[in-house]
């Protein structure tokens, strides 16, 4: 908003005080959920006793990456209102080579593979952050500003931040708390086959919702610039566009599922 104004000192305290509302957010999600770990690792969940040391080694580093991922979030979105797609994609194409080769190492390593992937997965998120940060701190150093704590910002911030938390939170809550329900009832193999799901339709959702990031900046900016029409006619455009994106992926994958599964595991639970 403050980008479509062209007030950078607005730009710099804006940054400020989403910066501190997400650093404070992460921390607070990561407290709660240490104090979750002292009773899902304790007889809730169903694993073997051997495993449980493992399991909390990946859970630890789980939150390291949580952490992270929270409060790079105004760095990216630095990125994505400059509408700089071209440096974002090319790092989620570096984080993608960087999974692949991790399938890679672990098909050869021989000893614990899961706290490999694990170790692994939170040292891929540490590079991305160290990616979005130092080219922003490069490239928009004179609108990116970390001061102390603004108390007086932060109930604005945390206002509109809010409700994307709200958001974002319902959607992990959902997800992870499948996770959990169907290892209480079910075990870890059935487990294994919600994650396949899940990695089937994680690609799609990338796909659709990233057509919805590209029209972001320009909705905001025109919010900024009071053209509320050509906001409202942006939004309802985003949300056509990433609905048919969406169907042009999901309804052959509905169709042509156990062929493409056949195709991709030959055996499959």
């Amino acid at each position: 908003i403050s980008l479509g104004k062209n007030d950078d000192e607005g730009t710099r305290k804006a940054f400020n005080s989403c910066f501190w509302t997400h650093v404070l957010m992460a921390a607070g999600l990561v407290l709660v959920l240490e104090i979750v770990s002292l009773f899902v690792f304790d007889g809730y969940l169903k694993i073997a006793p051997d495993r449980i040391p493992t399991a909390k080694w990946i859970y630890q580093c789980m939150l390291v990456s949580l952490f992270l991922s929270i409060t790079v979030t105004p760095f990216v979105s630095m990125q994505i209102s400059h509408e700089n797609f071209i440096y974002v994609s090319l790092v989620y194409i570096l984080d993608a080579l960087c999974k692949l080769g991790i399938a890679i190492i672990i098909t050869q390593y021989n000893q614990d593979k899961l706290l490999l992937y694990g170790i692994l997965m939170m040292l891929i998120t540490l590079l991305n952050v160290l990616c979005f940060v130092v080219y922003s701190l490069i490239c928009y150093r004179k609108q990116i500003s970390i001061k102390i704590i603004p108390l007086k910002e932060l109930k604005s911030v945390s206002g509109f931040a809010g409700w994307t938390m709200l958001d974002s939170l319902g959607a992990t809550l959902s997800r992870q708390g499948y996770s959990v329900l169907l290892n209480r009832f079910f075990g870890t193999s059935v487990n294994a086959v919600f994650a396949l799901a899940r990695q089937v339709e994680t690609p799609v959702y990338v796909i659709s919702s990233s057509i919805i990031e590209s029209m972001k900046p320009q909705i905001m900016k025109s919010y900024g610039m009071g053209d509320a029409k050509k906001m409202m006619r942006l939004s309802l455009t985003a949300g056509k566009f990433g609905f048919a994106m969406m169907s042009l992926l999901t309804v052959p994958l509905l169709i042509m599922m156990p062929e493409v599964l056949d195709l991709w595991l030959v055996e499959y639970p």
